[in-house]
């Protein structure tokens, strides 16, 4: 645009505007310097906006690498790295009113119906995965637990739990389960999928041997409480008396009480996983984050 008169001309900009201009630099980049973009775009020999893929690998560069190792050069977070305290500057933007919340996709989006789909600004629910002591516990496991059985899959792991921030876990309409502090809203399917494996060790026992519905087990769904619930799952040894307590409060048979707890801690524990590569930046990435919260010692 500096160098091209006919084309600021044609998109009607002043030359005001852009000359005389030169880059302010604000944040320093190893490798490429305070003027990242600048050293990019020649360093690619980038002639004009019509290079699209040597374009978009260059935003590819400075802004992965902008995040990742990029420090403020000025202000009052100066030397701070840009992952360290962007959230904060945009905290600070927000409540001054200098930025309002902007969401746009990357590109095209066509959900399954075939229907292109837009951006809305609706009321939501997140997880915020980027939570310090439960993003240290997934990231240690991760590191010295989980056999990835390649070291690509491994840092593909680490580099997603490095910019999972917050993911929406409900959605307005849809079939799903009603989110419980919130009924209007039901659970997005990507924060249940990574542990329903779970309910296939009661299966059987709450359904009377059959999957199709055609028979009622042992157990009425009223009787299915959070307190059933975590005791099935999480209990590794109960003792007699926490059983006999439990029977008597819910009405569940004790030895049905028993069974269900033993057959989730001989069969549930997470042995090995398997899915598509494409899956790491969601859901096998939120499969660990759901079990270190809900499933701790499994």
């Amino acid at each position: 645009m500096v160098n091209k008169a006919d084309l600021r001309k044609k998109y009607s900009v002043k030359d005001e505007w852009v000359l005389p201009f030169e880059v302010v630099p604000i944040i320093n980049i190893p490798e490429y310097g305070d003027v990242s973009a600048k050293k990019v775009y020649e360093d690619m020999k980038i002639k004009s906006q019509n290079d699209k893929d040597k374009l978009l690998k260059a935003k590819e560069l400075v802004y992965n690498k902008g995040f990742y190792e990029g420090k403020l050069i000025i202000g009052p977070y100066k030397g701070k790295k840009i992952q360290e305290i962007k959230d904060t500057i945009k905290k600070e933007l927000m409540e001054t009113g200098h930025a309002i919340n902007y969401a746009e996709p990357e590109g095209k989006v066509v959900s399954r119906s075939g229907d292109v789909c837009v951006v809305a600004l609706t009321d939501q629910w997140y997880l915020s995965y980027g939570q310090d002591d439960w993003k240290q516990k997934v990231e240690e496991h991760v590191e010295t637990k989980l056999e990835t059985f390649g070291e690509g899959v491994k840092r593909a792991l680490l580099s997603t739990i490095a910019w999972l921030k917050e993911w929406a876990c409900s959605r307005e309409f849809g079939l799903g389960t009603k989110l419980p502090w919130d009924e209007k809203f039901v659970i997005e399917s990507l924060s249940d999928s990574t542990i329903y494996m779970a309910f296939y060790g009661v299966a059987h026992i709450l359904q009377g041997g059959v999957l199709d519905g055609s028979k009622v087990g042992k157990v009425k769904p009223s009787q299915l409480t959070k307190e059933v619930w975590d005791f099935v799952m999480l209990k590794e040894t109960p003792s007699e008396t926490e059983v006999k307590e439990l029977s008597k409060k819910s009405g569940i048979e004790e030895e049905v009480l028993v069974k269900m707890n033993r057959e989730v801690n001989y069969w549930y524990p997470v042995d090995l996983r398997t899915s598509g590569k494409d899956l790491i930046q969601n859901h096998l990435t939120m499969f660990l984050y759901n079990h270190a919260a809900i499933f701790p010692k499994k």
